[in-house]
């Protein structure tokens, strides 16, 4: 009769640690994992929204034409898999690589977005946040166009979060079924340990 008891107290005592690990590893890698995927995110549109600052300023002498901004900014959307958005100086968007030129009408005024307010702070502004125009969460990057030092407006590049939350999805997955085969694991050594003692 001792030995399911001890069968049992090994086997608590190794499922209690796994347990343990995996809780803890919830608790400090995901939101580690996170800010350091979204860091790499921001990287890059930094990076990119540079590249296509200089691209455009040296493509157009002046600002961009409010009537081939849309098809500009949509080759640009295409080319780069990015949300690309351009602001004029009060703040409207002249054109959105994700929304038809005729619903541009409707969107609200861009002047006081987090990103765009940075910007005028320190050159370049960022932020991660739910869209209300496009309905899902992005993180975004916003840089103030100038030529001969005459303000533009701003460029404004986003991508979804999807592939942050796809990549800690996979892990947390990842980590459930190590613990799983952790559990197996610690019933077939419970179960040994109790014979051989």
């Amino acid at each position: 009769m001792k030995l399911p008891k001890l069968q049992w107290q090994i086997f608590a005592a190794y499922s209690g640690i796994i347990l343990l690990l995996l809780v803890g590893l919830q608790f400090y890698l995901h939101p580690n994992l996170r800010r350091s995927l979204l860091d790499q995110k921001l990287q890059i549109l930094e990076r990119e929204i540079d590249l296509l600052a200089w691209i455009m300023q040296e493509r157009f002498p002046g600002p961009v034409p409010e009537a081939v901004a849309p098809r500009i900014v949509g080759e640009y959307g295409r080319r780069l898999q990015l949300r690309v958005t351009l602001i004029d100086p009060t703040g409207k968007v002249l054109a959105d690589s994700e929304l038809d030129p005729a619903a541009l009408s409707r969107v609200e005024n861009h002047r006081n977005r987090p990103e765009i307010v940075e910007s005028l702070r320190s050159g370049l502004g960022s932020s991660i946040r739910f869209s209300d125009t496009i309905k899902t969460s992005m993180i975004y990057a916003a840089k103030p166009l100038q030529r001969n030092g005459v303000f533009q407006g701003w460029l404004r590049l986003a991508v979804p979060l999807t592939d942050v939350d796809r990549t800690l999805a996979s892990i947390r997955r990842i980590l459930v079924s190590a613990s799983l085969a952790g559990l197996f694991l610690a019933l077939a050594t419970s179960l040994a340990v109790s014979r051989w003692l």
